[in-house]
């Protein structure tokens, strides 16, 4: 009881640091914190964004307590899969592209790219590398809004994922491309024994309830177990 009562102690005392990127920050972070913090009023975040390499860095570092990135290009952590996050393909919406139901990546690659900045592995780039094509990339952005905003001005087309696209497509043309890049998007931390209290109950309460939040349907977006 008394162990109890420290830890307890401990967590409404606690700063929780968490690294995490856009779609995570504007889609599952916000009602996640708020939901938490009703059940332990004094605890406190510190959020940090960023892509998936600087993140995996920071929880190597210590500079956050434990981040969301690709579970598949990050070593040095423990991860915990939650969702798979499809690319999709992002057009204008008088775009020629727009009169098909799906696009391949060769014919994306014929077009102006805007690509999302992923930092040292990019999901986008290995899909066309793997199909031996070359992308013409003239711009290369890291904000979401951004990228869709020059779109939406022509300036070129995208590949942005699914969650990124919720809500966001009367203002673009979204297609389904034939390949299905896709990433898997895991929670990770350095070591889960030597994390805080706090941060532990944290990570739990997120894959505890993260699938909730978006019981709907989301194209592109399939929740692990």
């Amino acid at each position: 009881m008394e162990k109890k009562q420290q830890e307890l102690l401990g967590l409404e005392a606690s700063t929780i640091r968490i690294g995490a990127f856009n779609s995570i920050s504007k889609n599952f972070l916000p009602q996640l914190m708020g939901n938490f913090k009703k059940l332990y009023p004094k605890v406190s975040f510190e959020l940090l964004q960023g892509e998936t390499s600087s993140i995996g860095s920071w929880i190597i570092n210590d500079r956050v307590d434990f981040g969301f990135l690709n579970h598949d290009c990050v070593d040095g952590v423990e991860t915990r899969p939650i969702y798979h996050d499809e690319m999709l393909a992002v057009i204008p919406n008088e775009h020629k592209l727009t009169a098909e139901n799906q696009v391949s990546l060769k014919e994306l690659a014929q077009e102006t790219l805007i690509l999302l900045d992923e930092g040292e592995f990019s999901v986008a780039l290995k899909a066309f590398s793997k199909k031996q094509l070359e992308p013409n990339i003239q711009y290369k952005i890291y904000d979401d809004s951004a990228i869709l905003e020059m779109v939406q001005q022509q300036l070129g087309v995208s590949i942005m994922y699914s969650l990124t696209l919720s809500g966001v497509k009367d203002k673009v043309a979204v297609r389904e491309i034939k390949e299905h890049p896709e990433r898997t998007v895991a929670l990770g931390w350095r070591n889960w024994q030597t994390m805080s209290f706090a941060s532990r109950r944290f990570a739990e309460f997120i894959l505890e309830n993260i699938a909730k939040i978006y019981p709907e349907e989301i194209q592109g977006v399939r929740f692990v177990g």
